[in-house]
Protein backbone atom coordinates (compact mmCIF):
# COMPACT_ATOMS: atom_id res chain seq x y z
CA UNK A 1 0.00 0.00 0.00
CA UNK A 2 1.40 3.31 -1.07
CA UNK A 3 1.98 6.32 1.27
CA UNK A 4 0.63 9.96 0.11
CA UNK A 5 3.04 11.32 3.22
CA UNK A 6 1.25 14.60 3.74
CA UNK A 7 -0.77 16.24 6.08
CA UNK A 8 -3.71 18.65 5.71
CA UNK A 9 -3.35 21.27 8.12
CA UNK A 10 -5.62 23.68 9.91
CA UNK A 11 -5.27 27.28 9.75
CA UNK A 12 -2.97 27.99 12.89
CA UNK A 13 -4.13 30.66 14.93
CA UNK A 14 -1.72 33.74 16.50
CA UNK A 15 -1.16 34.95 19.83
CA UNK A 16 -2.86 38.38 21.21
CA UNK A 17 -0.48 41.43 20.70
CA UNK A 18 -0.23 42.24 24.32
CA UNK A 19 -1.89 45.50 25.46
CA UNK A 20 -0.66 48.67 27.31
CA UNK A 21 -3.56 48.45 30.37
CA UNK A 22 -2.63 44.66 30.30
CA UNK A 23 1.11 45.25 31.02
CA UNK A 24 -0.12 48.37 33.76
CA UNK A 25 -2.08 45.87 35.04
CA UNK A 26 0.69 43.47 35.91
CA UNK A 27 2.50 46.42 37.37
CA UNK A 28 -0.33 47.41 39.98
CA UNK A 29 -1.94 43.85 41.10
CA UNK A 30 -0.43 42.41 44.30
CA UNK A 31 1.62 39.36 43.74
CA UNK A 32 -0.49 36.94 44.99
CA UNK A 33 -3.31 37.90 42.37
CA UNK A 34 -0.53 38.44 39.43
CA UNK A 35 0.43 34.47 39.92
CA UNK A 36 -2.01 31.77 40.62
CA UNK A 37 -0.84 28.65 42.32
CA UNK A 38 -2.72 26.41 41.11
CA UNK A 39 -1.11 23.06 41.33
CA UNK A 40 -1.70 19.86 38.69
CA UNK A 41 -4.86 20.27 36.59
CA UNK A 42 -6.59 17.97 38.11
CA UNK A 43 -6.81 19.58 41.14
CA UNK A 44 -9.70 21.57 40.61
CA UNK A 45 -8.13 24.16 42.55
CA UNK A 46 -10.36 27.66 42.55
CA UNK A 47 -9.14 30.67 41.78
CA UNK A 48 -8.65 34.11 43.67
CA UNK A 49 -11.46 36.02 43.86
CA UNK A 50 -10.70 39.15 41.45
CA UNK A 51 -9.35 42.60 42.69
CA UNK A 52 -11.66 45.38 42.28
CA UNK A 53 -9.81 48.01 44.40
CA UNK A 54 -7.10 48.11 41.19
CA UNK A 55 -9.32 49.66 38.82
CA UNK A 56 -9.16 53.26 39.16
CA UNK A 57 -5.11 53.01 38.12
CA UNK A 58 -6.72 51.13 35.13
CA UNK A 59 -6.59 53.36 31.72
CA UNK A 60 -8.87 50.49 30.47
CA UNK A 61 -11.63 51.61 33.05
CA UNK A 62 -11.49 55.10 32.48
CA UNK A 63 -12.58 56.36 29.31
CA UNK A 64 -11.40 60.08 29.60
CA UNK A 65 -7.94 58.63 29.51
CA UNK A 66 -5.72 59.33 26.16
CA UNK A 67 -4.93 55.76 25.79
CA UNK A 68 -8.77 55.37 25.21
CA UNK A 69 -8.92 57.25 21.93
CA UNK A 70 -8.59 53.85 19.98
CA UNK A 71 -10.83 51.84 21.78
CA UNK A 72 -14.32 53.10 22.12
CA UNK A 73 -15.31 52.37 25.66
CA UNK A 74 -18.99 52.22 27.36
CA UNK A 75 -17.74 52.98 31.06
CA UNK A 76 -19.27 49.90 33.16
CA UNK A 77 -20.59 47.87 29.86
CA UNK A 78 -16.72 47.40 28.70
CA UNK A 79 -15.22 48.08 25.17
CA UNK A 80 -16.74 47.90 22.39
CA UNK A 81 -17.01 45.03 20.31
CA UNK A 82 -17.50 44.30 16.82
CA UNK A 83 -19.77 41.17 15.80
CA UNK A 84 -19.71 40.01 12.05
CA UNK A 85 -23.01 38.70 11.26
CA UNK A 86 -22.64 37.54 7.96
CA UNK A 87 -23.23 39.05 4.23
CA UNK A 88 -26.10 41.84 3.53
CA UNK A 89 -29.25 39.19 1.87
CA UNK A 90 -30.44 41.03 -1.52
CA UNK A 91 -33.17 42.30 0.07
CA UNK A 92 -33.27 43.22 4.40
CA UNK A 93 -35.64 44.97 6.81
CA UNK A 94 -34.81 46.72 9.83
CA UNK A 95 -36.99 47.65 12.63
CA UNK A 96 -37.12 48.94 16.22
CA UNK A 97 -39.37 49.06 19.06
CA UNK A 98 -42.34 51.15 19.31
CA UNK A 99 -41.37 54.87 20.45
CA UNK A 100 -38.06 54.59 18.70
CA UNK A 101 -36.71 56.26 16.07
CA UNK A 102 -34.02 54.63 13.39
CA UNK A 103 -31.44 56.50 13.12
CA UNK A 104 -28.65 56.66 10.03
CA UNK A 105 -25.20 57.75 11.03
CA UNK A 106 -22.83 57.83 8.06
CA UNK A 107 -19.82 60.01 7.14
CA UNK A 108 -22.73 63.03 6.12
CA UNK A 109 -23.76 63.04 9.52
CA UNK A 110 -27.29 61.34 11.24
CA UNK A 111 -30.51 61.32 9.87
CA UNK A 112 -33.83 59.77 10.78
CA UNK A 113 -35.02 56.65 8.98
CA UNK A 114 -38.34 55.23 8.45
CA UNK A 115 -39.00 52.26 10.60
CA UNK A 116 -39.33 49.41 9.36
CA UNK A 117 -35.88 50.59 6.59
CA UNK A 118 -36.09 48.32 3.75
CA UNK A 119 -32.65 47.89 2.58
CA UNK A 120 -31.70 46.54 -1.20
CA UNK A 121 -28.74 45.43 -1.61
CA UNK A 122 -27.16 45.20 -4.75
CA UNK A 123 -23.26 44.80 -6.43
CA UNK A 124 -21.02 47.48 -4.48
CA UNK A 125 -23.85 49.45 -3.38
CA UNK A 126 -27.11 50.05 -1.22
CA UNK A 127 -30.13 51.76 -1.36
CA UNK A 128 -32.25 52.33 1.60
CA UNK A 129 -36.18 52.71 1.05
CA UNK A 130 -35.57 53.57 -2.75
CA UNK A 131 -33.36 56.21 -2.19
CA UNK A 132 -29.76 57.72 -4.07
CA UNK A 133 -27.13 54.44 -3.75
CA UNK A 134 -24.83 54.39 -1.07
CA UNK A 135 -21.35 53.37 -1.86
CA UNK A 136 -19.54 53.85 2.07
CA UNK A 137 -20.11 52.46 5.29
CA UNK A 138 -23.01 53.63 7.22
CA UNK A 139 -24.63 52.83 10.61
CA UNK A 140 -28.46 52.02 11.67
CA UNK A 141 -29.63 52.73 15.82
CA UNK A 142 -32.29 53.02 17.81
CA UNK A 143 -32.88 55.98 20.31
CA UNK A 144 -35.96 57.09 21.85
CA UNK A 145 -38.39 59.09 19.78
CA UNK A 146 -38.95 62.90 20.51
CA UNK A 147 -42.46 62.21 21.91
CA UNK A 148 -41.80 58.79 23.30
CA UNK A 149 -43.04 58.16 26.59
CA UNK A 150 -41.16 57.15 29.86
CA UNK A 151 -41.76 53.41 29.48
CA UNK A 152 -39.73 53.72 25.74
CA UNK A 153 -36.97 55.92 26.94
CA UNK A 154 -36.04 53.27 29.69
CA UNK A 155 -36.32 50.32 27.65
CA UNK A 156 -33.78 48.75 25.58
CA UNK A 157 -32.81 50.47 22.03
CA UNK A 158 -33.26 47.35 20.12
CA UNK A 159 -32.89 46.84 16.32
CA UNK A 160 -34.92 44.16 15.16
CA UNK A 161 -34.16 42.07 11.35
CA UNK A 162 -36.77 39.66 11.63
CA UNK A 163 -37.11 37.97 15.21
CA UNK A 164 -33.71 38.74 16.14
CA UNK A 165 -33.24 42.16 18.45
CA UNK A 166 -30.25 43.78 18.44
CA UNK A 167 -28.38 46.11 20.79
CA UNK A 168 -25.56 48.89 20.08
CA UNK A 169 -25.58 49.58 15.66
CA UNK A 170 -25.62 47.93 13.13
CA UNK A 171 -22.69 48.67 10.60
CA UNK A 172 -23.17 48.12 6.41
CA UNK A 173 -20.00 47.65 5.25
CA UNK A 174 -18.62 46.82 1.84
CA UNK A 175 -16.41 44.15 1.62
CA UNK A 176 -12.57 44.47 2.05
CA UNK A 177 -11.70 41.48 -0.81
CA UNK A 178 -13.64 43.94 -2.85
CA UNK A 179 -16.42 41.29 -4.49
CA UNK A 180 -19.23 43.94 -4.17
CA UNK A 181 -20.29 42.08 -1.15
CA UNK A 182 -21.68 44.31 1.82
CA UNK A 183 -20.73 42.43 5.08
CA UNK A 184 -23.33 43.27 8.39
CA UNK A 185 -21.52 43.65 11.52
CA UNK A 186 -22.87 44.25 15.11
CA UNK A 187 -21.65 47.21 17.38
CA UNK A 188 -22.18 47.20 20.66
CA UNK A 189 -20.42 46.83 24.30
CA UNK A 190 -18.97 44.25 25.34
CA UNK A 191 -20.93 42.72 28.21
CA UNK A 192 -24.06 43.59 26.10
CA UNK A 193 -22.59 41.12 23.46
CA UNK A 194 -22.43 38.66 26.21
CA UNK A 195 -26.16 38.38 26.77
CA UNK A 196 -26.51 37.24 23.42
CA UNK A 197 -23.73 34.94 24.01
CA UNK A 198 -24.27 33.08 26.98
CA UNK A 199 -27.86 31.54 25.91
CA UNK A 200 -26.85 30.42 23.25
CA UNK A 201 -23.39 28.22 24.63
CA UNK A 202 -24.95 26.76 27.64
CA UNK A 203 -28.31 25.90 28.62
CA UNK A 204 -30.32 29.08 31.39
CA UNK A 205 -31.07 26.18 33.16
CA UNK A 206 -27.38 25.49 34.29
CA UNK A 207 -26.60 26.08 37.79
CA UNK A 208 -25.84 29.91 38.54
CA UNK A 209 -22.26 29.00 39.14
CA UNK A 210 -21.85 27.34 35.73
CA UNK A 211 -23.53 30.42 34.37
CA UNK A 212 -21.36 32.62 35.79
CA UNK A 213 -17.81 30.43 34.95
CA UNK A 214 -19.27 30.30 31.26
CA UNK A 215 -19.56 34.44 31.43
CA UNK A 216 -15.73 34.59 32.43
CA UNK A 217 -14.69 32.55 29.94
CA UNK A 218 -17.56 33.92 27.34
CA UNK A 219 -15.62 37.61 27.71
CA UNK A 220 -12.19 36.63 28.26
CA UNK A 221 -12.18 35.17 25.07
CA UNK A 222 -14.16 37.86 23.30
CA UNK A 223 -10.98 40.27 24.76
CA UNK A 224 -8.21 38.56 23.17
CA UNK A 225 -9.80 38.62 19.96
CA UNK A 226 -10.85 42.30 20.67
CA UNK A 227 -7.00 42.87 21.03
CA UNK A 228 -5.43 40.70 18.77
CA UNK A 229 -7.39 42.24 16.10
CA UNK A 230 -7.04 45.93 17.28
CA UNK A 231 -9.61 49.15 17.46
CA UNK A 232 -9.33 49.56 13.28
CA UNK A 233 -10.66 46.07 12.45
CA UNK A 234 -13.74 45.49 10.13
CA UNK A 235 -14.96 43.23 13.04
CA UNK A 236 -13.08 41.47 16.28
CA UNK A 237 -15.69 38.09 15.93
CA UNK A 238 -18.06 36.27 13.86
CA UNK A 239 -21.42 35.34 15.49
CA UNK A 240 -21.18 31.76 14.65
CA UNK A 241 -19.48 28.51 15.61
CA UNK A 242 -15.87 29.84 14.20
CA UNK A 243 -16.02 32.09 17.24
CA UNK A 244 -18.72 31.35 19.73
CA UNK A 245 -22.41 31.71 19.18
CA UNK A 246 -24.17 35.42 19.35
CA UNK A 247 -27.96 35.73 18.89
CA UNK A 248 -28.86 39.02 19.78
CA UNK A 249 -30.53 40.72 22.23
CA UNK A 250 -31.68 38.50 25.62
CA UNK A 251 -33.66 38.93 28.62
CA UNK A 252 -33.52 36.04 30.14
CA UNK A 253 -32.95 36.88 34.21
CA UNK A 254 -30.58 33.20 34.86
CA UNK A 255 -28.32 34.57 31.94
CA UNK A 256 -28.55 38.50 32.85
CA UNK A 257 -27.45 37.96 36.08
CA UNK A 258 -24.71 35.57 35.29
CA UNK A 259 -23.56 38.50 33.15
CA UNK A 260 -23.73 40.97 35.98
CA UNK A 261 -22.34 38.88 38.99
CA UNK A 262 -19.01 38.61 36.49
CA UNK A 263 -19.09 42.25 35.16
CA UNK A 264 -15.77 42.84 33.31
CA UNK A 265 -14.22 40.03 34.84
CA UNK A 266 -11.73 37.84 32.58
CA UNK A 267 -9.09 35.13 32.65
CA UNK A 268 -5.24 35.97 32.43
CA UNK A 269 -1.84 33.79 32.36
CA UNK A 270 1.43 35.73 33.12
CA UNK A 271 -0.64 39.06 32.83
CA UNK A 272 -1.76 38.40 28.97
CA UNK A 273 -5.30 37.90 27.90
CA UNK A 274 -5.38 34.39 25.89
CA UNK A 275 -7.87 32.29 23.62
CA UNK A 276 -10.29 30.95 26.69
CA UNK A 277 -11.93 28.03 24.70
CA UNK A 278 -14.77 25.76 25.88
CA UNK A 279 -16.80 23.01 24.31
CA UNK A 280 -19.74 20.39 25.37
CA UNK A 281 -18.22 17.74 26.98
CA UNK A 282 -14.44 16.60 27.03
CA UNK A 283 -15.20 12.98 28.22
CA UNK A 284 -13.38 12.32 31.17
CA UNK A 285 -10.48 14.67 30.07
CA UNK A 286 -9.84 18.00 28.35
CA UNK A 287 -6.97 18.77 25.42
CA UNK A 288 -4.36 20.31 24.74
CA UNK A 289 -4.27 23.45 23.03
CA UNK A 290 -1.17 23.57 21.45
CA UNK A 291 -1.74 20.40 20.19
CA UNK A 292 -5.54 20.73 19.02
CA UNK A 293 -5.48 24.39 17.66
CA UNK A 294 -1.92 25.10 17.60
CA UNK A 295 -1.69 28.19 19.48
CA UNK A 296 1.69 28.79 21.64
CA UNK A 297 1.95 26.36 24.66
CA UNK A 298 0.35 27.76 27.69
CA UNK A 299 0.14 26.15 30.98
CA UNK A 300 -3.99 27.24 31.34
CA UNK A 301 -4.73 25.38 28.59
CA UNK A 302 -3.41 22.14 29.55
CA UNK A 303 -5.10 18.85 29.44
CA UNK A 304 -7.39 18.24 32.99
CA UNK A 305 -9.24 15.51 34.39
CA UNK A 306 -12.73 15.92 34.70
CA UNK A 307 -15.32 13.38 36.23
CA UNK A 308 -18.21 15.70 36.37
CA UNK A 309 -19.27 15.68 32.63
CA UNK A 310 -20.58 11.54 32.93
CA UNK A 311 -24.01 12.50 33.47
CA UNK A 312 -23.92 14.37 29.52
CA UNK A 313 -25.53 12.61 26.77
CA UNK A 314 -22.49 12.35 24.88
CA UNK A 315 -19.73 11.43 27.60
CA UNK A 316 -20.10 8.34 25.36
CA UNK A 317 -21.73 7.96 22.08
CA UNK A 318 -21.29 5.82 18.59
CA UNK A 319 -22.40 6.10 15.21
CA UNK A 320 -22.72 4.16 12.18
CA UNK A 321 -21.69 5.92 8.68
CA UNK A 322 -21.98 4.94 5.34
CA UNK A 323 -17.90 4.62 3.77
CA UNK A 324 -19.39 6.16 0.70
CA UNK A 325 -20.40 9.07 2.86
CA UNK A 326 -17.27 9.89 4.59
CA UNK A 327 -15.73 8.95 1.45
CA UNK A 328 -17.12 11.55 -0.55
CA UNK A 329 -16.89 14.24 2.39
CA UNK A 330 -13.12 13.61 2.45
CA UNK A 331 -12.71 14.01 -1.33
CA UNK A 332 -12.22 17.47 -1.78
CA UNK A 333 -9.15 17.21 1.21
CA UNK A 334 -7.23 14.76 -1.08
CA UNK A 335 -8.11 16.47 -4.40
CA UNK A 336 -7.01 19.51 -3.33
CA UNK A 337 -3.33 17.68 -2.69
CA UNK A 338 -3.78 15.87 -6.23
CA UNK A 339 -3.93 12.90 -4.26
CA UNK A 340 -6.57 9.54 -5.29
CA UNK A 341 -8.87 8.23 -2.68
CA UNK A 342 -9.45 4.99 -2.46
CA UNK A 343 -12.62 2.63 -0.29
CA UNK A 344 -11.58 4.04 3.27
CA UNK A 345 -10.56 0.86 5.28
CA UNK A 346 -10.10 2.83 8.89
CA UNK A 347 -9.66 5.89 10.05
CA UNK A 348 -6.51 6.20 13.02
CA UNK A 349 -5.97 9.29 15.77
CA UNK A 350 -2.81 10.53 15.53
CA UNK A 351 -0.79 12.18 18.49
CA UNK A 352 -3.84 11.46 21.13
CA UNK A 353 -3.83 13.34 24.28
CA UNK A 354 -4.47 11.68 27.88
CA UNK A 355 -8.30 12.18 26.78
CA UNK A 356 -7.74 10.74 23.57
CA UNK A 357 -8.52 13.73 21.32
CA UNK A 358 -6.15 12.93 18.21
CA UNK A 359 -4.70 16.26 16.85
CA UNK A 360 -4.39 14.28 13.48
CA UNK A 361 -6.40 11.64 11.90
CA UNK A 362 -5.00 9.10 9.72
CA UNK A 363 -7.59 8.06 7.16
CA UNK A 364 -6.62 4.70 5.63
CA UNK A 365 -7.84 3.60 1.72
CA UNK A 366 -7.29 1.12 -0.54
CA UNK A 367 -4.67 3.77 -2.40
CA UNK A 368 -2.76 4.88 0.00
CA UNK A 369 -3.35 6.87 3.41
CA UNK A 370 -2.75 10.74 4.47
CA UNK A 371 -3.55 12.55 7.94
CA UNK A 372 -5.56 15.75 8.10
CA UNK A 373 -6.08 17.51 10.81
CA UNK A 374 -8.59 16.76 13.53
CA UNK A 375 -10.98 20.07 13.43
CA UNK A 376 -10.66 20.13 9.54
CA UNK A 377 -11.87 16.65 9.32
CA UNK A 378 -14.93 16.82 11.75
CA UNK A 379 -15.87 20.51 9.51
CA UNK A 380 -15.61 18.51 6.12
CA UNK A 381 -17.95 16.08 7.28
CA UNK A 382 -20.43 18.29 8.92
CA UNK A 383 -19.86 20.67 5.66
CA UNK A 384 -21.34 17.82 3.45
CA UNK A 385 -24.06 16.84 6.55
CA UNK A 386 -22.28 13.97 7.62
CA UNK A 387 -23.06 13.24 10.97
CA UNK A 388 -22.88 11.79 13.97
CA UNK A 389 -18.63 12.20 14.83
CA UNK A 390 -19.02 14.24 17.79
CA UNK A 391 -15.31 14.38 18.54
CA UNK A 392 -11.99 13.36 17.46
CA UNK A 393 -11.79 11.13 20.80
CA UNK A 394 -12.36 7.59 18.70
CA UNK A 395 -11.69 4.60 17.36
CA UNK A 396 -13.09 3.39 14.18
CA UNK A 397 -13.13 0.36 11.99
CA UNK A 398 -15.13 -1.20 8.90
CA UNK A 399 -18.41 -2.33 9.43
CA UNK A 400 -19.28 -4.44 6.41
CA UNK A 401 -20.04 -1.13 3.73
CA UNK A 402 -20.28 0.97 6.68
CA UNK A 403 -17.38 2.86 8.83
CA UNK A 404 -18.11 2.60 12.65
CA UNK A 405 -17.35 4.94 15.54
CA UNK A 406 -16.93 4.74 19.05
CA UNK A 407 -16.12 7.84 20.72
CA UNK A 408 -16.36 10.35 23.65
CA UNK A 409 -17.20 13.72 24.26
CA UNK A 410 -18.76 16.63 22.15
CA UNK A 411 -16.26 18.92 20.81
CA UNK A 412 -12.90 20.61 20.54
CA UNK A 413 -11.92 18.95 23.79
CA UNK A 414 -10.03 22.67 25.23
CA UNK A 415 -10.85 24.31 27.89
CA UNK A 416 -14.20 24.43 29.94
CA UNK A 417 -16.46 21.45 29.55
CA UNK A 418 -19.62 22.71 30.07
CA UNK A 419 -21.23 19.64 30.83
CA UNK A 420 -18.60 19.36 33.51
CA UNK A 421 -18.99 22.63 34.60
CA UNK A 422 -22.58 21.76 35.17
CA UNK A 423 -21.79 18.54 37.20
CA UNK A 424 -19.34 20.72 39.58
CA UNK A 425 -21.63 23.23 40.12
CA UNK A 426 -24.49 20.62 41.13
CA UNK A 427 -21.82 19.27 43.20
CA UNK A 428 -22.08 22.70 45.24
CA UNK A 429 -18.30 24.37 43.49
CA UNK A 430 -18.35 27.74 42.95
CA UNK A 431 -17.58 29.51 39.63
CA UNK A 432 -13.37 30.39 40.68
CA UNK A 433 -13.27 26.66 41.36
CA UNK A 434 -14.88 25.77 38.26
CA UNK A 435 -12.31 27.97 36.23
CA UNK A 436 -9.53 26.89 38.28
CA UNK A 437 -10.00 23.56 37.15
CA UNK A 438 -10.47 23.77 33.74
CA UNK A 439 -7.75 27.44 33.22
CA UNK A 440 -4.93 26.32 35.48
CA UNK A 441 -2.15 28.47 36.20
CA UNK A 442 -4.49 31.70 35.32
CA UNK A 443 -5.61 34.25 37.46
CA UNK A 444 -9.27 36.52 37.52
CA UNK A 445 -8.69 40.28 36.62
CA UNK A 446 -11.97 42.60 36.88
CA UNK A 447 -10.89 44.96 34.45
CA UNK A 448 -14.20 47.16 34.29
Amino acid sequence: MADDRFRIFARRRSAARRSPFIALLLAILPAPARANAAGVAAAALPLAAPDRSVMAALPFADPDHPEMAAFPFAGREGPEIAVLLGEVPARISVGCAPGHDLIIEDRAGTALAAAPAEIACARASLRIDGGAPRRDRFRLRAGPGALAGPEARGAPAVIQIGAVRYEGALEFLPAPDGSGAWLLVNRLPLERYLLGVLPREMNASFPAAALRAQAVAARSYALFHLLREGPGAFYHLRADTSSQVYGGFSAEPAIRAAVAETRGEVLLHAGQAFETFFHSTCGGCTADGAAVFGVPANPALTPARCGDCAHASHYRWSCTLAESDVRRALAPLAARHRAALGEILAIEGVERGPGGHASYLRVVHRDGSFEVDGAVFRGNLAEHDVRGVRSTAFECWRAGADLHFEGRGYGHGVGLCQNGARGMAEAGAAAEEILGRYYPRSQIAALW
